[in-house]
C-alpha cells in the first residue's frame, strides 16, 4: 500500500503539472480573444455584439488566472507535504492533508492519501 501511495502521489504530480499548463493556455487564449475581439466579432454572426465577445474573453482569462493560481498554490503545498512524509514513522496528518488537497484539486492525491493511511496503519500495527 505504501508503494501504491507513492505511485498515486507521483501520478497526481504529473496531472497537476498538466493542469497548470492547460490553465496557462486558457488564460493566454482569453487574453488573445480580448485583443482580437473586434476582428472576431466581425467574423461571427451579426447579432453577436462586441461587448459579448469582450465579456466572454474576460470571463475566460480571469477564471483561468484564478484556477492557475490555485493550482500552483496546491502544487507547492503538495510538494511540501510530500517532503514531510516519512514512511518509517506514523505520519497520518500528512496523508490527511493530501486527501483534502485531492478532494479540492486532484483525485490521485486523495487515492495516495488513502493508500498511505492504510499502508501506515498496517505497517505500524505489526
Amino acid at each position: 500500500m505504501i508503494d501504491a501511495s507513492k505511485l498515486m502521489y507521483s501520478i497526481g504530480k504529473i496531472f497537476n503539472i498538466i493542469e497548470i499548463a492547460s490553465c496557462a493556455i486558457n488564460m493566454i487564449a482569453g487574453i488573445l480573444l480580448r485583443i482580437f475581439a473586434i476582428d472576431i466579432q466581425a467574423m461571427i454572426e451579426a447579432d453577436t455584439t462586441l461587448e459579448q465577445v469582450i465579456s466572454s474573453s474576460n470571463i475566460l482569462w480571469i477564471l483561468s488566472l484564478v484556477y492557475l493560481i490555485l493550482s500552483i498554490l496546491f502544487f507547492v503545498i503538495s510538494i511540501i507535504i510530500r517532503k514531510n512524509i516519512n514512511y518509517s514513522t506514523a505520519n497520518t496528518k500528512a496523508h490527511i492533508l493530501m486527501i483534502i488537497i485531492g478532494v479540492i484539486i486532484n483525485i490521485f492525491y486523495t487515492l495516495g492519501g488513502i493508500f498511505g493511511l492504510v499502508g501506515e496503519k498496517g505497517m505500524h500495527k505489526e
